[in-house]
């Protein structure tokens, strides 16, 4: 059985919970136009209207394209922050990931920390974006830039902007995936918990951001084969979309999914502990697995599938064990009826169990 994984749609800059805080209104958009050049006022103008006037950012991509970088050199630091910001996110929007955009992440975090400030969510976005450009190749500086972020919005936090809620939420949650990485698996769960709580806040419809923690939390389960925590999360996050009206989405079809993929892995396990209990010659401890298994396959409606005929195969042989023939009898019948409807033939063993236990009853 598989795990079914979730596609994940990202937008880097431009985020839905964009807000004018003071800082931005006092640095960049309270400025009059007032002796700024054409080519600096266009660069104001984009950079509010993405921003502040939620206009469309991929109605802004040719734009922000049409400016040339060395233009900008001369200008003020501000607005030279717009520029580097928006051509990182056009480049984003448009899936260009290069060293270029790295470079306009690069310049967009210097004039924060030179003029601009860090103490604003367009900083933690900008680190989780550089970190997230540079975690495959070096996860060792990009969980240094997770770190700088976090400490950074830690001062932040108490402040309950949504936008930095998010943010911090995003970092937050690629250090656990760091942390889960490396084997640290309790801090990479409580930081997929810590994650959430402050993800969760922003809920988008057609975005999966705000539980991707959660998502991430359930598959370290899965992974480990903790199959009962795994479906708790999937359970969690169902909840999570129900709270939003979101059960009629693709997301909600999704979580679904992973969830009847987690209870078909949870059912083979059980199974296979079943089976080591078969193998000891205890038919006792072994049915109650067994059962447990086979109750899980018919729930998911799997039983016209091999599995379900192997797991009626093994009820038949503990029941055996325990002497209770006429019930193997049963379970070892519809067993051979199913392996010669899916797989054409009959398993030696299955047939040599009904035979012994044919004798019995006799």
């Amino acid at each position: 059985m598989g795990h079914y994984v979730i596609v994940m749609a990202h937008r880097l800059f431009f985020t839905p919970m964009k807000r004018p805080t003071l800082i931005l209104l006092a640095t960049i958009t309270s400025a009059s136009m007032f002796g700024l050049s054409p080519l600096e006022r266009e660069v104001k103008t984009i950079y509010e209207d993405a921003v502040f006037r939620g206009v469309q950012p991929e109605s802004l991509i040719d734009r922000v394209n049409a400016i040339p970088t060395d233009s900008i050199e001369n200008f003020t630091d501000s607005i030279r922050y717009s520029y580097h910001y928006m051509k990182a996110g056009v480049m984003d929007i448009q899936g260009i990931n290069n060293e270029e955009k790295i470079a306009h992440i690069d310049a967009a975090l210097q004039l924060r920390e030179k003029s601009i400030g860090i103490k604003d969510s367009e900083y933690l976005e900008l680190i989780w974006a550089k970190g997230s450009d540079i975690q495959e190749k070096d996860p060792a500086q990009a969980m240094r830039m997770y770190q700088k972020g976090v400490v950074v919005g830690q001062s932040m936090i108490a402040e309950n902007l949504p936008a930095v809620d998010y943010w911090y939420g995003k970092l937050l949650d690629e250090l656990g995936s760091l942390y889960e990485d490396r084997g640290y698996t309790q801090q990479a769960i409580s930081l997929y918990r810590e994650g959430f709580q402050l993800t969760s806040r922003n809920y988008s419809e057609d975005d999966a951001s705000s539980w991707l923690p959660l998502y991430r939390l359930e598959y370290l389960y899965y992974k480990q084969g903790q199959y009962e925590e795994a479906v708790s999360v999937c359970d969690e996050i169902l909840g999570y979309l129900e709270s939003h009206q979101a059960q009629q989405t693709k997301h909600y079809a999704d979580v679904i999914n992973v969830k009847n993929d987690v209870m078909a892995g949870m059912a083979v396990k059980l199974n296979d502990n079943g089976v080591q209990y078969l193998l000891s010659g205890d038919g006792e401890s072994a049915l109650p697995l067994l059962n447990k298994a086979k109750g899980i396959f018919e729930s998911l409606k799997l039983e016209s599938t091999p599995v379900y005929a192997t797991t009626l195969h093994n009820i038949g042989r503990a029941n055996m064990l325990c002497e209770n023939y006429p019930e193997a009898k049963s379970y070892l019948e519809q067993a051979k009826a199913l392996q010669i409807k899916v797989e054409g033939q009959v398993f030696e063993r299955t047939q040599q169990y009904l035979d012994e236990v044919n004798a019995s009853i006799k």
